[in-house]
């Protein structure tokens, strides 16, 4: 609700704690990483990057690259952020493998 009401931070700041949480409560200090996960860590940057911090989104996904399941996903969102960051080379070539991948996909 905060980030639909375009309150950025309070929205950075409940999916922190939900983080925190999930952190407390798993299994043997290990989170298993699950659909669910991979797009609230997704989300996560997402927001990032809509309060203009790009660079920590580009961080958020480094650090969480092993909790998400949706590789495609992470490397079109990493490409994106990347051009936010007036990295258009990286970009491109993030952009030539996913294109490779998959040749009718226009959206990206």
């Amino acid at each position: 609700a905060s980030h639909i009401a375009g309150d950025l931070p309070r929205a950075l700041d409940v999916l922190r704690r939900w983080d925190q949480s999930e952190a407390a409560s798993a299994k043997g200090g290990v989170r298993e990483p699950s659909p669910e996960s991979t797009e609230l860590e997704l989300y996560y940057a997402q927001v990032l990057a809509e309060a203009d911090r790009v660079t920590d989104a580009l961080a958020w996904l480094e650090q969480r690259s092993a909790r998400i399941l949706d590789r495609t996903a992470a490397a079109d969102m990493r490409a994106r952020l990347l051009c936010a960051a007036h990295r258009h080379a990286d970009a491109a070539a993030i952009f030539r493998k996913l294109l490779n991948l998959n040749p009718e996909n226009v959206s990206t």
